[in-house]
Order: structure tokens, then sequence, then C-alpha cells
């Protein structure tokens, strides 16, 4: 089916072989071939039945990572949180999660802020740029970053002027992750317990 005239067909036999049961590896085989496919959707669809496999789709990650550079964003974002899935603190991966974080997409941007998360001390060697990040215009990716920041904890400290602004941002949520930051990073900066006890 994944090889069906009729894209739909392609889309829904992509979307059936998600899970973690194990495959005939010439379906996976199929899946890692439909992220080349002439449409996005199917290609958004292998990645994430790819990814919905996680560490089961590990010999596809070569593929999976060129589906990051794909035109359409959709694909891009289902590539990134495929390849977190499978194999999110993998020290390769790592440039490929930094290097979206200045995708032309917000979806795209908050799946490579989500995958940095998942590489615990790594994630300090992009702490400008999830700074940064903070103040993007894309609600998501703000939270995303404010989230990213309060994993890492107190080395996330020079992060915490930054932070405090996003506690009055417009969107709850970043507010939110914003607050859980500050209160991740305190115990080590007084700016950040200050702004907590006047909240």
């Amino acid at each position: 089916a994944l090889t069906a005239e009729n894209p739909n067909v392609r889309v829904s036999a992509a979307h059936a072989l998600g899970g973690n049961e194990p495959l005939p590896d010439r379906a996976v085989d199929q899946l890692g071939q439909s992220l080349a496919d002439a449409s996005p959707v199917v290609r958004a669809a292998a990645a994430k039945s790819l990814g919905a496999r996680g560490p089961l789709s590990k010999p596809k990650i070569d593929l999976i990572k060129q589906a990051v550079k794909d035109s359409d964003a959709d694909v891009r974002a289902g590539a990134i949180q495929a390849l977190a899935a499978i194999a999110g603190d993998s020290q390769d991966l790592f440039p490929v999660f930094t290097g979206a974080i200045t995708d032309s997409k917000a979806q795209v941007r908050t799946q490579a802020i989500d995958a940095i998360a998942k590489n615990g001390n790594s994630a300090k060697s992009v702490l400008a740029e999830l700074t940064s990040a903070l103040g993007d215009e894309a609600p998501s990716v703000r939270s995303s970053a404010a989230r990213t920041l309060g994993i890492i904890g107190a080395d996330a400290a020079p992060a915490v002027p930054r932070l405090v602004l996003r506690l009055k941002d417009d969107d709850q949520v970043a507010r939110a992750q914003a607050a859980l930051a500050l209160g991740r990073i305190g115990s080590d900066s007084s700016e950040s317990l200050q702004a907590l006890g006047s909240l």
C-alpha cells in the first residue's frame, strides 16, 4: 500500500505501520523509502511512523536525518521528532537539532528545542541560542525554550533576566514554563527567587 498510486492510501499505510510491534525488514525499508515520496503528507506520515517505532527505526536514521532538510516544514518537524524518539540523547544527532533552532517555521524550531532538552548536559552548549529563543514570535518556541532552560537548571542562570521577562508573556503556557524554569534555577539565583516571590 505504500507504493499505491493514490497518495491518501500511501498516507494511511504509513500511519498503519507506526507502533512498537516488530515489522518485517521490508516494511521498515518501505517506510524509509516513503521519506522520499512525491507527497509531503506521505513523507511526514512516514517520519511520524518511524519515530513511533523508536529504537526499532535506528537503521533508517541516515534517511531521517536527510528529511530534516526537506522543503516541507511538517516533514522537517516530523523528522526531528522521529530522531528524538529513536536516539534523542545521541551526541551524533545533537548538531542536527541545534541546526534547526533557526528554522523558518515555528513547529520545526519547537521540535528542535524539545529534542535538545533530551540531550541533558549537551544542552548547556547552546545556552545563548535557547535564551534568544525566549524572545521568539511563536509561543510554542518560547515555552519549549523556557522548559529546556529549566531542565538545564543552575547552569542556565545567565538566562534568568530573559526568563523573568517571560513571566509577563501573553501566552499562559510560556508564563508557566518560565516560572517553572526560574524555580529550578532559583536555588543559585537570587534574581529568580525575587521574581518568583513577587508573583
